[in-house]
């Protein structure tokens, strides 16, 4: 499936909210404990946590993801 993923929140204090908006093809939605991978070169660190249907966070950061066509 065809996905765009954006970072939507730094959760770490001391790192600057540098906007990231990515699209490429997803495999799966994302999985706690397994990274998220869009496209063949950029991954997110590992899911903490699922907040909604397209919203997760890693250690770091928040994102949002949504199907495109």
């Amino acid at each position: 499936m065809k996905v765009k993923l954006e970072r939507v929140a730094t959760l770490w204090k001391n790192r600057k909210n540098i906007p990231i908006v990515v699209e490429g093809d997803a495999h799966s939605k994302p999985v706690v404990g397994e990274r998220f991978w869009v496209g063949k070169y950029f991954r997110t660190g590992k899911v903490q946590k699922i907040i909604d249907d397209n919203t997760f966070e890693t250690f770091n950061s928040r994102y949002k993801w949504i199907k495109i066509n």
